[in-house]
C-alpha cells in the first residue's frame, strides 16, 4: 500500500512540475516570438511614489533602429540609435550620448541612456529570476523575483526615469505580471518597495510600479528625427 501510494504521488507531482514547465514554456515561446518579431512599439510608466511618474514611449525595428522618448516632469529627453551610434537630444542639438557633459541640460538622464537595454530584455530578465510559488496560467504568470535581480532591474528604470535620488535604494520584494495575448508579451508590471539601509536614506520608503505595454510586434516603422539622422552619420564618419 505504502509503495502504491508513493508511486501515486510520484506520478502527481511529475504532473504538475510538467504542467508548471509546459507554462514556463510558453513564456519562453512568446518572448522568444517577441526577439523574432524584428520590432514593436512600447510604452513604459515608471511611477514612484513619492516621486515624479516618468514616461518612457519607444519604437524598435532591427533594421530601422530606436527611438526613444522620456518624459519625466518638466524634463524630456530623447534618443535614437541605429548601427551602434546612439544620439540623444534634451534641447535643440542632438549629438553622440557619450559626448554630454554636465553643462547639458538633462545631462543626467542622458548619460544613464548610454547602456539603454530594449524592454524585450527585461522580460527575459524577470523569466530567469522568479522565486517558488508563482501563479501561472496560459497567458497569466506571476511571482515573486529574486532580490539580487530584482536590485539591477528597478535601478535602471530609476536611473533613466531621472530619480537618482532614489537609484541607491534596495527592493525589500518585488512582484511581476506577465500577460501573453495571442502567444506574445502583451504587458510587463513590476511592483516593488524600496527602502535604505543606512546614511540619509535609512528612514526612506518607496513604492515603485513599472508597468511596460507592448504593441505593434513586427509591424512598426521606425522613421529617426533627420537631426538624429545628421548625428549618427556624423558620428560614424573618420
Amino acid at each position: 500500500m505504502v509503495t502504491k501510494r508513493l508511486f501515486v504521488f510520484f506520478l502527481l507531482s511529475f504532473g504538475l512540475v510538467a504542467h508548471a514547465r509546459a507554462k514556463d514554456d510558453a513564456l519562453l515561446a512568446a518572448i522568444e516570438k517577441l526577439q523574432q518579431a524584428g520590432s514593436y512599439t512600447w510604452r513604459t510608466e515608471v511611477v514612484l511614489t513619492p516621486g515624479v511618474p516618468a514616461i518612457m514611449e519607444g519604437r524598435f525595428s532591427s533594421v530601422q533602429g530606436l527611438h526613444l522618448k522620456i518624459t519625466a516632469g518638466k524634463n524630456t529627453v530623447e534618443l535614437a540609435a541605429r548601427s551602434g551610434v546612439v544620439v540623444a537630444k534634451t534641447d535643440d542639438e542632438w549629438k553622440p550620448v557619450k559626448k554630454f557633459t554636465r553643462s547639458d541640460i538633462d545631462h543626467t538622464m542622458v548619460r544613464e541612456l548610454r547602456d539603454f537595454k530594449l524592454p524585450h530584455l527585461d522580460l527575459a530578465r524577470v523569466q530567469g529570476a522568479w522565486r517558488a510559488g508563482r501563479k501561472n496560467t496560459a497567458e497569466h504568470f506571476e511571482g515573486q523575483v529574486s532580490l539580487g535581480e530584482a536590485r539591477k532591474l528597478l535601478s535602471t528604470s530609476i536611473r533613466q526615469a531621472g530619480a537618482l535620488q532614489f537609484a541607491s535604494l534596495s527592493p525589500d520584494f518585488c512582484n511581476a505580471v506577465v500577460h501573453i495575448v495571442g502567444g506574445l508579451p502583451d504587458r510587463l508590471i513590476i511592483q516593488s518597495k524600496l527602502s535604505g539601509s543606512q546614511g540619509v536614506l535609512a528612514a526612506q520608503s518607496v513604492q515603485l510600479l513599472v508597468s511596460t505595454r507592448f504593441s505593434n510586434i513586427g509591424s512598426t516603422q521606425v522613421q529617426l528625427p533627420p537631426e538624429a539622422e545628421a548625428a549618427i552619420l556624423a558620428a560614424k564618419l573618420p
